[in-house]
């Protein structure tokens, strides 16, 4: 940098970002797809001379992991005005309420300790069930988008423009293309 040219103030969040999705193999399009932020939202944050928005700082922090003060401090953000992480559509349907959990204990000690623990035993497979479809859904929505990411990267090969949503004559957006259908068809 130039001398009198100061540091990005979001130039650290970007840097942790930047780690963040190494870490876990992501590329920008699948940050894109997790917080709802735009590809180059991220990399604004590296040169732009003004703090990225709050909301900006809290998907990135919940996705990756940061605590909101911290993901606020990196950003040029009062830390002290970091709102508290709100729990996710997933945290929610895996932990019951107070209220659930008392309800459940109320219903469980009218039975017998044996059917109790016959009870407890099948809350505990279904909740192990579950975490197996969802850890699936995951898997399959990390194909879907590597799938994505290569059929862009073949039509920018072999100079074409993808196509966009707009120029797709399918009201859902259901054209899926492979590779190997656009070699048979040349």
């Amino acid at each position: 940098m130039s001398e009198g040219a100061a540091t990005p103030p979001a130039r650290a969040l970007w840097e942790r970002v930047i780690n963040e999705m190494n870490i876990r193999g992501w590329t920008k399009i699948e940050l894109a797809a997790q917080t709802g932020l735009g590809r180059n939202t991220v990399d604004l944050m590296k040169t732009n001379r003004r703090p990225p928005l709050a909301r900006t700082v809290n998907k990135l922090a919940d996705v990756l992991d940061i605590p909101r003060k911290e993901a606020y401090r990196l950003a040029g953000l009062d830390p002290s005005e970091a709102p508290e992480r709100e729990a996710s559509e997933e945290e929610i349907a895996l932990n019951a309420t107070d209220a659930d959990i008392e309800r459940l204990e109320e219903l469980l000690a009218g039975v017998s300790e044996r059917r109790r623990r016959r009870l407890e035993q099948i809350r505990d497979e279904e909740r192990e069930r579950f975490n197996r479809q969802l850890a699936q859904a995951r898997e399959d929505y990390r194909r879907s988008i590597q799938r994505i990411e290569e059929e862009i990267q073949w039509e920018i090969e072999h100079g074409r423009k993808p196509l966009s949503r707009d120029d797709d004559d399918d009201t859902e957006g259901e054209r899926t293309v492979t590779p190997s259908v656009h070699a048979q068809s040349r």
